[in-house]
């Protein structure tokens, strides 16, 4: 029976959820190879991803988002693509987003709708406090943010999302050998 790349592309965006909720526990043997092996994976499915992305669909195709189940998986290159020339408070343009994503104007509301939900995560007070004291914690975030699914509300679950930003930094420490 063959499977369909929207299936694929679904299974997909599950792994790379599933790989952001991990908590690596660095009190565990062997829990750095383990860290450094599901950042591997990590990065295979989003790269697959995004392959899938080119195949399954032309420019200009990607689903309009009716529900924010609906709401695509972008790429971090993607969604990142200009978050760090921006300075505080400044956001980017609609325009300027449309101009980025021009054959695609469903993938620039993605981006915006993800945009949305990570500002929204980062104005929390508790995040403002950790964030200001970790530089790394907005870029863990930004990749995070690429793919998490939002809620109900259009925004990331707060604890779900900062427990997938918090696993990152953990991620990175073990694989990079930091304790």
């Amino acid at each position: 029976m063959a499977v369909s790349l929207t299936d694929v592309a679904r299974r997909l965006r599950e792994l790379i959820v599933a790989l952001d909720r991990r908590a690596p526990r660095s009190e565990h043997a062997g829990e750095a190879a383990i860290a450094r092996d599901a950042a591997a994976l990590r990065e295979k499915a989003v790269n697959r991803l995004a392959e899938i992305a080119d195949k399954k669909t032309p420019a200009a195709d990607t689903a309009f988002p009716s529900t924010p189940g609906d709401v695509a998986a972008l790429t971090v290159q993607e969604f990142t693509f200009d978050l760090d020339q921006l300075d505080g408070n400044r956001v980017p343009s609609l325009d300027h987003v449309c101009r980025t994503f021009r054959d695609d104007a469903n993938r620039a509301l993605v981006w915006w709708i993800r945009f949305g939900a990570l500002r929204n995560w980062c104005e929390r007070t508790d995040v403002t406090t950790r964030s200001t004291s970790d530089s790394r914690i907005v870029r863990d975030a930004c990749e995070v943010a690429a793919s998490f699914p939002l809620n109900h509300l259009w925004e990331f679950d707060p604890i779900d999302f900062g427990r997938a930003v918090d696993g990152m930094a953990v991620k990175r420490a073990l694989a990079s050998g930091d304790r």
